[in-house]
């Protein structure tokens, strides 16, 4: 089956490619860009099944062959070269396989037990600043006050935000790698993965107290297409919208794509089905986003400086072309109570469609 035609692909980051070229590149996005190139050369070119004789020829450059800025390698260095990037392609596949180990698993687990024995980012809901009022300044639960620049971040919240931008690189290498290789199902199941990992457990985990364990920079790498760039505007707002099933209208967005796909027809019968896993992601999607939101009025900024650049992120992915799938599941006032009452009735439906031989017989 076809995927996204080149045509729509290059649609859909027009705007972001525009923006990435008037503005300076970050170095860190320099690096990430240079590490998915050397990753991709490798899984490309570097294959134990290639012959001799057509590993040699890769490396047979001739002066005319030359780029402007280009130089000729020594000869020395290039036996260090061909020795040394020889089978690399098992480099490449390794450090994927252990990016989707962390991703969809080990990140959900270290950050529950993380969160659970730091008590400096305990949210609790008296420690709240009235959004009308002009805050400069950042406090903390011993009463110490500082003077902090309108958009900059505390620098008690630096490490934490190391680690996040850490893992929107990791998560943007995976699902890239898996996205060129033309491995789409291994990209879906990223997400997938992702969110059924780091599902936020309101009563378990004692939320707001306990920030999410879902993030949705990270949620925002794993969908945003290639040559994405995050800045907060509601341009593209107006274009998302829902998919019309009785017509056959869907999103262009890759990811709902490819889950219709997956169900191996477009069929009315498919297309619902997809569309109720959509709800299903969708439903933890919010639920973290109402919680990062009750955290973001914190005055304590340890708190309140990650709960801000999550919030900036869920708000990109709400107007995201990618991420339409988020509207399948709305809700008009995000409350404990009806967060409980709308996961109740979906599991219902889900259960009763998914047995309905069980329903008729009143079987459990």
């Amino acid at each position: 089956k076809e995927s996204l035609s080149d045509e729509d692909s290059n649609n859909l980051c027009d705007n972001n490619v525009k923006v990435l070229e008037s503005l300076p590149q970050h170095p860190a996005s320099i690096g990430l860009q240079s590490i998915l190139k050397i990753l991709f050369i490798m899984d490309t070119y570097c294959r134990d099944d290639l012959l001799d004789d057509d590993w040699d020829k890769l490396f047979e450059c001739q002066h005319e062959d030359l780029g402007p800025g280009d130089t000729r390698i020594h000869d020395e260095e290039l036996m260090t070269l061909k020795t040394g990037m020889r089978n690399r392609c098992w480099l490449a596949n390794r450090i994927s396989s252990s990016l989707d180990v962390e991703i969809t698993r080990v990140w959900a687990l270290t950050d529950r037990s993380s969160n659970l024995n730091t008590p400096s980012i305990h949210f609790h809901p008296a420690d709240v600043f009235d959004p009308n009022d002009d805050v400069d300044t950042s406090e903390t639960r011993n009463g110490e006050s500082e003077q902090q620049i309108p958009g900059s971040y505390s620098a008690k919240s630096y490490n934490r935000l190391m680690t996040l931008e850490e893992r929107v690189a990791h998560a943007r290498i995976a699902t890239l790698v898996h996205r060129r290789d033309g491995d789409w199902q291994k990209a879906v199941e990223l997400v997938v993965g992702y969110i059924v990992s780091s599902a936020p457990t309101l009563k378990v985990a004692n939320h707001p107290k306990l920030p999410p364990v879902l993030s949705l920079c990270i949620l925002e790498a794993l969908i945003a297409p290639e040559g994405y760039v995050p800045i907060n505007n509601t341009e593209n707002e107006a274009k998302n919208h829902l998919p019309d099933f009785k017509s056959g209208e869907t999103t262009k967005g890759w990811f709902y794509q490819q889950v219709i796909f997956l169900f191996d027809s477009m069929s009315q019968e498919s297309q619902k089905s997809a569309f109720k896993l959509m709800q299903a992601l969708a439903f933890p999607v919010h639920v973290a986003g109402s919680v990062w939101k009750e955290r973001s009025m914190c005055i304590d900024d340890r708190i309140r400086d990650i709960a801000q650049v999550e919030v900036a992120a869920y708000e990109r992915l709400k107007s995201s072309i990618d991420a339409a799938w988020l509207k399948f599941l709305q809700f008009d006032e995000m409350t404990e109570e009806l967060v409980q009452k709308v996961g109740h009735d979906f599991l219902s439906s889900s259960v009763s469609n998914v047995l309905p031989e069980n329903n008729e017989h009143g079987t459990d």
